[in-house]
């Protein structure tokens, strides 16, 4: 992780962390090491993002991403994994 972490600063790039949500129901956030240590947890969800891009388009970018990825699938793209869906109404 030092090597690529060192390779985005040579090139100019900037850290940007990034969210990995599940897409299942319970929308519990991914985790990459067995250990779930915050360090290493940090490290893989850390990105590097050109300074040519504006905070402003960054932040935008990531919130309309945290938008997507907040959404319940649809129905199609249950279906379409191979999912039998079935849907009671409470009212």
């Amino acid at each position: 992780m030092a090597v690529l972490r060192q390779w985005a600063q040579n090139r100019g790039l900037n850290p940007s962390e990034t969210d990995y949500i599940a897409r299942a129901r319970d929308r519990r956030e991914l985790r990459f090491s067995a250990s779930a240590d915050a360090a290493i947890e940090r490290a893989y969800r850390t990105h590097g993002v050109s300074s040519d891009l504006s905070r402003d388009a960054v932040k935008r970018q990531s919130t309309q991403l945290h938008r997507e990825r907040a959404k319940t699938p649809a129905l199609h793209q249950l279906e379409a994994m191979g999912y039998h869906v079935t849907l009671d109404r409470a009212n």
